[in-house]
């Protein structure tokens, strides 16, 4: 599929917003020269029911198609590798919010027009492309695991305490997560060989920094990656006062990777300590 930024709105004849759900997904159809409705219409989220959406995107469309999917790596992850089989061009779109006046409702047919109309007009730079399937999903969907895991270890540990001090039960609760951090060193290192080897960089925090990088041009500089990580101070300057205060915005898993590898390198690295 062509990168985002070559994607061209105003050239496609056809925009086709899709609302995302997990049994069934509502597609709308929506031509880009009039903003005119052409078609509702909602199909279930199987093999079948979206070669059916497929199937009737194509009889009502002609010429070239850009699909405005919510949810790209959720629900609507099924529809958006179907639609890049057929050589459709998908773009990431966020939710709508919900309706501010009282008495006003939402539908999913109101909400996938919402998601087609809301990359009319837009700068094609300014379209989120969505992740592609790949390494950097597996590092996040292990990161993941890793966490409920990790969760889950806890609240058993607490709930077990006593009968564990009484009896051995031969329980390893380490067991998974050790299988998930080999797979995270794996596939850490398949990205980014080397890295892990460095001071203070371990698997998981390799994992947080690499999924961090979704697709190339997300990051465009040491300052943007800063400013994500919530890691770039900000201005809190008044009069001949020149002070700067902490973030507390940004990616709060990258900032915490961040936070783990500075302290490591602080305690065991003598470059850094110097």
């Amino acid at each position: 599929m062509p990168p985002v930024t070559a994607i061209d709105v105003e050239s496609r004849i056809t925009v086709i917003g899709i609302d995302t759900h997990a049994c069934t997904h509502t597609y709308a159809i929506i031509n880009t020269t009039t903003g005119a409705h052409a078609g509702c219409e909602a199909f279930p989220v199987t093999s079948a029911g979206m070669s059916r959406a497929i199937a009737w995107i194509r009889r009502n469309t002609g010429g070239a198609i850009l699909a405005a999917v919510e949810g790209t790596s959720s629900y609507g992850s099924s529809i958006r590798r179907a639609l890049h089989a057929e050589d459709v061009a998908v773009v990431e779109v966020k939710p709508p919010k919900k309706p501010a006046r009282a008495g006003v409702g939402k539908t999913d047919q109101i909400d996938a027009a919402a998601a087609a109309m809301s990359v009319l007009g837009r700068d094609t730079a300014n379209l989120l492309q969505p992740r592609d399937d790949g390494e950097r999903t597996a590092i996040s969907v292990l990161l993941d695991a890793r966490g409920r895991v990790e969760q889950q270890r806890t609240a058993n540990h607490n709930a077990l305490n006593a009968l564990v001090r009484q009896l051995e039960l031969g329980i390893d609760a380490r067991r998974a997560l050790k299988a998930l951090q080999s797979q995270l060193a794996d596939l850490g290192e398949q990205l980014a060989p080397g890295l892990q080897s460095q001071p203070g960089f371990g698997p998981v925090t390799v994992g947080i920094i690499l999924a961090t990088y979704s697709h190339s041009g997300r990051i465009r500089s040491e300052a943007a990656f800063a400013a994500l990580a919530g890691a770039a101070p900000l201005q809190a300057s008044s009069g001949n006062t020149i002070r700067h205060r902490l973030n507390r915005n940004g990616d709060r898993q990258l900032n915490m990777a961040l936070d783990v590898i500075a302290k490591v390198r602080m305690r065991f690295h003598e470059q850094t300590k110097a």
